[in-house]
């Protein structure tokens, strides 16, 4: 898939009213609710059964080990996205979906920020909002949640500061600047400290770098460049000497990107040169490379478990 393409399903996941949605939405949709959510709970019901055998058939299933870690031993909690993805794509199959989208009706995944606390994969229809993974936060709550659009408190990703925020309540976790590894930063920009101490790189999704990638990297570069405190927060000397410990070596066998602590006016240079390479001939090439390399070393990364004391 092309970069534009990935950059144009990232705008998608916006969730917003739609003008041209109210009177189909009325006219069509809302008496047909009950029948919907009855189709819902069907094909939750259907993920449910699948991940109940995954965890049967895992016996290396253990107890997460920090606050916000995603463990088949609690499902559905933090199993948002893949539950949201999965009843998506069986509501997809089904007569009322393809007679709604035949009629001109968005139908369509979408990832926000809910009530200021944390990320929530759901669905839009209409201009209806449909959550079917209600209870991946609080399981006490029922699995399905709907209302309209106009009546619900989300905000769609849109600026770092506010996501930053999301991420410290929803993993429970103190985000520091990604200042310590400058060529990856524009990808992975948040490290955390999890509830056990442990420094990690915290990859959530990809959707927001390519929708500011399009952007030229304004929202990124906004955030650097504003006043906040949290914008501004380092490692201490000695986390500092921890993480120089396992990567100042800089052995890029061992990690793709090179351990240089940069300033907040170094990672917005950075991210500009990015963009502007992105826009070349190998742009395509460059930024899926990059990708591909965020992946796998922030995998790294997260395994070397570097307890912060």
């Amino acid at each position: 898939m092309a970069i534009t393409d990935l950059i144009s399903l990232a705008l998608e996941c916006d969730m917003e009213i739609q003008e041209e949605q109210c009177a189909l939405t009325s006219r069509v949709l809302v008496s047909r609710m009950p029948e919907l959510l009855e189709l819902a709970k069907i094909a939750r019901g259907k993920v449910d059964s699948k991940f109940g055998r995954l965890i049967k058939e895992d016996s290396s299933c253990e107890a997460p080990r920090k606050a916000g870690d995603t463990n088949l031993m609690k499902y559905p909690v933090g199993f948002c996205k893949p539950i949201c993805k999965q009843v998506f794509e069986e509501l997809k199959q089904s007569e009322l979906i393809k007679d709604w989208v035949a009629q001109g009706g968005a139908f369509k995944t979408v990832y926000i920020m809910l009530y200021g606390k944390y990320f929530q994969n759901a669905i839009q229809i209409g201009n209806l909002y449909l959550d079917v993974a209600n209870d991946t936060v609080d399981p006490t709550k029922h699995f399905l949640e709907w209302m309209p659009i106009e009546d619900l408190d989300y905000k769609n990703l849109e600026c770092w500061e506010q996501v930053s925020e999301v991420v410290e309540s929803y993993y429970h976790c103190r985000v520091i600047p990604n200042r310590y590894f400058p060529l990856l930063a524009a990808f992975v920009p948040l490290m955390v400290i999890r509830s056990n101490g442990v420094l990690e790189l915290l990859i959530f999704q990809d959707q927001f770098f390519f929708k500011d990638l399009g952007d030229g990297m304004k929202r990124y570069i906004e955030w650097l460049s504003n006043d906040s405190r949290k914008v501004h927060r380092s490692l201490t000397n000695k986390q500092q000497r921890l993480l120089a410990q396992g990567f100042g070596s800089n052995d890029f066998d061992k990690f793709a990107f090179e351990y240089k602590p940069s300033t907040n006016e170094g990672l917005v240079q950075q991210a500009e040169e990015l963009y502007q390479a992105s826009q070349g001939e190998n742009g395509e090439v460059l930024v899926r490379k990059l990708i591909e390399l965020a992946h796998q070393s922030t995998k790294r990364f997260n395994a070397k478990e570097i307890v912060l004391s």
